[in-house]
């Protein structure tokens, strides 16, 4: 109890200047909050991943984004930082997919008028999806690119990555496929060093219809470290259904064999 008190007292507190925070490890629960510009055009799908609400849960998945440094702006991250910007339905991801699968067409559309009329060399030849990579993991955002309502700012808590039972595969970045939230793997995906710090954005808003991606409620944060605390309940309902079998059992079994 003590432990929770402690870390509701944390996320209750405001928020550090992510900027000014020398040792991000000893924060704990404190919350941290950040500037910078959202790609979301680089968005990783972690999952599927459950939601528990009023009327039953659904399957989604955590939609990581990187956030990148505002030019010419000292409030701004410093550095590239991964985002959790919470969950998402199902449909994001085939949504993303698609809009991924467009623009390689239209890249190599274009890459062909260009090339209509020039012999190309078999040593000069790039493979598209290379070329698509090499664009994703881009490290920085040009200043040309970035407009004044670009600029966002994170509330969150920093994390680690994610700790796996026995159940979960691993993840196959090679095919897309993110099952857990690894963030140094996260990070070598998206082109960052290995010091790339995670945040996990937070909210105090419970309303379950809010627009996608729904953040992490700080409540959630207090009550369970890594596991839903659905899960909780219902470990306990069964540990409670299966010591009432066992003692049920016993009773009738002593009672037909009582000499």
């Amino acid at each position: 109890m003590q432990h929770l008190h402690y870390r509701q007292l944390c996320l209750e507190m405001e928020p550090m200047e992510l900027n000014k925070t020398k040792n991000v490890d000893r924060l704990g629960f404190r919350r941290v909050v950040c500037k910078g510009i959202f790609d979301k055009k680089k968005s990783i799908y972690v999952g599927p991943k459950p939601r528990s609400m009023s009327k039953g849960s659904e399957n989604g998945f955590y939609v990581i984004t990187p956030l990148f440094p505002i030019p010419n702006e000292p409030n701004s991250v410093k550095s590239p930082i991964l985002v959790n910007r919470g969950w998402v339905p199902w449909y994001w991801k085939e949504k993303s997919l698609a809009s991924i699968e467009a623009d390689v067409v239209v890249d190599a559309a274009t890459n062909k008028s260009r090339k209509a009329n020039k012999p190309v060399s078999s040593g000069s030849q790039q493979n598209l999806l290379s070329k698509f990579w090499y664009n994703f993991n881009k490290p920085m955002i040009a200043e040309k690119q970035v407009s004044g309502d670009m600029h966002v700012e994170v509330v969150g808590i920093v994390r680690k990555s994610e700790i796996t039972g026995i159940l979960v595969p691993p993840n196959d970045p090679s095919s897309g496929k993110w099952f857990f939230v690894d963030v140094l793997e996260l990070a070598k995906a998206m082109g960052f060093g290995e010091d790339t710090i995670y945040i996990e954005k937070t909210n105090k808003d419970m309303n379950e219809n809010r627009p996608y991606p729904v953040p992490r409620h700080v409540q959630d944060l207090i009550r369970s470290k890594g596991v839903p605390l659905d899960n909780y309940f219902y470990s306990f309902l069964w540990y409670c259904l299966s010591v009432a079998c066992f003692s049920k059992s016993s009773t009738i079994f002593m009672g037909r064999y009582k000499l």
